[in-house]
This record gives structure tokens, C-alpha cells and sequence, in this order.
């Protein structure tokens, strides 16, 4: 049996005896309230059972809240974008000259826009994560260009509202799958970008989008850091699945877009200019040889991580979506 927490709301799995006995012995000393069904609502999640092999999950009313509670920002986009990004975004190039620093008042309202976003970036809403990702790097001093993009972020989620994430079972149980990606100098301070997503069955059930903490001199060295990372989170998911009573058979595959960075786990070469990033790559290389994972080579087009690492035209965003099981569950 498996038991999640937030505050006071408790979400149990497990065999039907264990979940009953578990609800008993809490009523003994709390007001329980026990919501059962083929559908549940859990930290602003909607769980849709269908079948026996197919769930989805979606945050529609979390959405529709947000774009109530922001609808003023919501009025400033006058397009109609067809992705939540543009280029500009990576740079400090201010358009339209709004480079004015936000006084305390907008900034506290520009970090509640961001980080509102960034709960349904974060669970559900994977096409925005990167934006919303990037903005938040602008906390210190966001200026007003940073607020119409953010403002160009929900008017997107606005057009685009009612995705969620389908999931659908697999023979003969759930695998644990990792995709990872690093870009290499993707901010204005010459730090890369790496994303990390994990699947199980259809779709995507964590994605990670993150600013490199370190300076690294080549697109491989980015490349070996995020997949350092994404390393970490193989262990802890075959464990977690292990604990779970879905014990992973033979290796995990964590998919990678980066030949040379592939190398580097299988091979013993060092070289004088990646001494500082050797520790990361000795950890990958000791994952592979221990028979925790096995780095397969994937083309740029099946590399579903892609959705975190840049600004994507529409069309190569549709495509990461379906790669990661996003669907529109709902029409707004």
C-alpha cells in the first residue's frame, strides 16, 4: 500500500483489504472524509478512470481559475499565439522598448503570474514549463518586456486550455522510461539548459526544466551534465517503482540525442579540458556498468525532452506534445 500526503489530503493505493483497514484505523482518531470512484480531485488534479488501461489527468479547473484571477494581464496579448514562446525570450533584447525595471508592487504581481503557471507547467501543462522556466530566471528584476511575455504565456493557455495527459497500461506491466536533453549556452550568461522527462505507458509523469548551475565549454559537457541528472532520477524511479510492487526488469532506458555524450559513459578516455565534469560522467559510466540503465541513441525528431530545452515553432511543439501523451481532454 502507498500513501501520499499534502497538509490533510491523503491519496492511498494499494490492495482493497489494506486501503479499508488503513481508512478504519484513521477514523478511530480523525473526521475522514473517503472519496472513491472511476474519478478523483487531488492537489488541483482531475483523475479519470477508464477501464482497466487507460487514466487521464488534467487541470482544467485549476486553469480556469487562473485565467479568471489574472484576467486583466490576460486583456494585455492582443494576438493570438500559437506557442507560448519567441526567441526574444533568451535574450536582453527588450521589444518595443520596455526595459524599465517593474517596480516592488508589479514584480510581486509578475512572480504570483509566474509561479501560478509554473504549478500547471509543472504537473500537467508541459508545453509551457521552458517559458515559464526562463521568466522565473527573471525574478530579481523583471522588467516590463518579461511581464507581456508572461502575459503572452496565459493568453496562450487561454487558446489552448483543456490538455491534459493520457495514460494508457502496457504488457506486461509499466516501464520506467527517461529522456534527456541539454542545450548548450541557451542564456544570456553563457549557462546552458538541460530537461529531464519520464514516462511510463503513454505519457509523460515528471518533467524536469532546469538553468545549468555550472559553466560548461562544449554542447557535450551540457549534454553529460543533464544526463548526470536524469541518472540520479533512473535510481530513484526503479526504486520507487520496486517499492511499489512493479520491480523493473533488466535496465531502464534513459534516451539521449548526444553520440559523444554516449561515448563517455561506455569508455574510459579523459581529457585535461573535462576533468571538472569527470565525477558526472563516472557516475552515468558506474549506472550503465552496475545495470541500472542503458543509454540508447534517439534522433532529434523522437528526443521528447526537446520540449524543455528551447523556444519551439508551433508545429515541433504539437509533435513533443504527442510524443508525451498530452491530449486536449476538454474544450474551453
Amino acid at each position: 500500500m502507498n500513501v501520499c500526503t499534502l497538509v490533510d489530503d491523503l491519496l492511498i493505493t494499494g490492495p482493497r483489504p489494506a486501503v479499508d483497514q488503513f481508512e478504519k484505523e484513521l477514523e478511530r482518531e480523525y473526521e475522514v472524509t473517503v472519496h472513491r470512484g472511476q474519478s478523483l480531485s487531488y492537489i488541483g488534479l482531475n483523475i479519470i478512470r477508464e477501464g482497466t488501461r487507460k487514466i487521464t489527468v488534467d487541470q482544467s479547473g485549476l486553469l480556469k481559475a487562473t485565467l479568471a484571477r489574472f484576467d486583466r494581464d490576460l486583456a494585455v496579448t492582443r494576438t493570438r499565439p500559437r506557442a507560448p514562446g519567441l526567441p526574444h525570450m533568451l535574450t536582453n533584447d527588450a521589444r518595443d522598448g520596455s526595459d524599465e525595471v517593474l517596480n516592488p508592487k508589479e514584480r510581486t504581481h509578475y512572480l504570483s503570474m509566474v509561479m501560478t503557471m509554473m504549478y500547471l507547467a509543472r504537473l500537467t501543462r508541459f508545453d509551457i514549463l521552458f517559458v515559464c522556466t526562463v521568466l522565473a530566471t527573471h525574478s530579481a528584476a523583471p522588467r516590463r518586456c518579461d511581464y507581456l511575455d508572461a502575459c503572452r504565456v496565459l493568453k496562450y493557455l487561454s487558446l489552448k486550455g483543456g490538455w491534459g495527459i493520457c495514460y494508457n497500461g502496457e504488457d506486461p506491466g509499466p516501464v520506467f522510461r527517461v529522456w534527456a536533453d541539454a542545450s548548450y549556452k541557451t542564456h544570456v550568461d553563457g549557462k546552458g539548459h538541460v530537461c529531464i522527462v519520464i514516462t511510463m505507458g503513454s505519457g509523460a509523469v515528471y518533467v524536469k526544466s532546469f538553468k545549468i548551475k555550472m559553466q560548461v565549454l562544449s554542447s557535450t559537457e551540457a549534454e553529460q551534465y543533464g544526463m548526470s541528472e536524469a541518472a540520479t532520477f533512473v535510481k530513484w524511479g526503479r526504486s520507487m517503482m520496486r517499492k511499489m510492487g512493479q520491480e523493473q526488469k533488466g535496465p531502464s532506458r534513459m534516451y539521449h540525442d548526444n553520440l559523444s555524450a554516449i561515448w563517455l559513459t561506455h569508455e574510459d578516455a579523459s581529457f585535461a579540458r573535462n576533468k571538472h565534469i569527470l565525477v558526472r560522467r563516472n557516475y552515468c559510466k558506474e549506472a550503465v556498468a552496475e545495470g541500472s540503465m542503458v543509454v540508447i541513441h534517439t534522433g532529434t525528431e523522437k528526443m521528447w525532452a526537446d520540449i524543455g530545452t528551447k523556444i519551439l515553432p508551433p508545429a515541433s511543439l504539437g509533435h513533443m506534445m504527442d510524443g508525451i501523451g498530452m491530449l486536449q481532454l476538454e474544450k474551453f
